[in-house]
């Protein structure tokens, strides 16, 4: 049984073995959705070993993932965008054909 209300925790096996389906798929885009951001050595930023790897093996082409502030950065091809917090008014829009992410803050919504 397991409680994934408020935090998920898999082993790196058991997400690879969830994921070994996404091949099978005939999706022209592979968009991945996390809370957590993948660790990105080159850039030497902290994050979790096993989501780089899945970037790695599968090549989406966005992964969203959740965060403070708002940032983008690549890793191998996949773009990696943390739009921010909404409840601080803070949002991303992203192309992706010309690989490019605009982050701003709604109107009237200050930073806290």
């Amino acid at each position: 049984m397991r409680v994934e209300e408020a935090l998920v925790r898999y082993p790196g096996w058991e997400v690879e073995y969830r994921l070994k389906v996404i091949p099978e798929f005939d999706a022209p885009e592979r968009i991945f959705l996390f809370t957590t951001p993948p660790a990105h050595k080159g850039l030497h930023e902290p994050g979790s070993e096993v989501l780089a790897e899945l970037i790695k093996t599968y090549n989406p082409r966005l992964v969203i993932v959740a965060g403070e502030e708002p940032t983008n950065k690549e890793l191998a091809r996949t773009l990696i965008v943390c739009p921010g917090r909404l409840g601080h008014g803070q949002y991303a829009v992203v192309d992706l054909r010309a690989r490019s992410v605009e982050t701003a803050t709604l109107a009237g919504r200050a930073a806290v």
